[in-house]
């Protein structure tokens, strides 16, 4: 069953990867609908599994849409990053690393997924669930750690 509580998941994945809170909540609300339809069809499966990797195939999408865009729209989520300079750091962070370690560090810290969960939901191995957060630590360190 899908609530509340994944949709706040959805939404809070989508605001830190797109970093605009109208296309997040677009993307939210397409992932819902894409969702709503699998469970439909197949009710049993695991809800988080089902929102990886859902919220990955839509994130690819808005990737696309957002490079189209310029948006000037300032983010007014309940869960933005309040303090200006970790939000700065963090853009800084997500230029120089790649949307694969960004999406693990979002699934990890900021959704609090364990990274056996990343790894199934990813489809890759544990290993590389923790290459990945090590790396992505090891880059937020030189630009300051905003998502402890």
């Amino acid at each position: 069953m899908f609530t509340e509580a994944h949709y706040q998941a959805v939404l809070k994945f989508f605001y830190f990867m797109l970093l605009d809170e109208s296309l997040a909540l677009a993307a939210a609300l397409d992932t819902v609908k894409r969702i709503q339809t699998l469970l439909k069809k197949a009710p049993t499966l695991k809800m988080e599994l089902l929102l990886i990797d859902t919220m990955q195939t839509v994130l690819v999408r808005y990737r696309k849409r957002q490079r189209h865009l310029v948006l000037t729209t300032p983010a007014k989520s309940e869960f933005k990053i309040s303090n200006l300079d970790h939000l700065v750091r963090w853009k800084e962070f997500m230029k120089k690393s790649d949307d694969q370690i960004n999406e693990t560090l979002v699934l990890r810290y900021i959704l609090d997924y364990t990274p056996e969960l990343i790894a199934e939901g990813l489809g890759v191995p544990v290993g590389t669930v923790f290459y990945r957060i090590r790396h992505g630590l090891d880059t937020i360190s030189v630009t300051g750690n905003v998502l402890r």
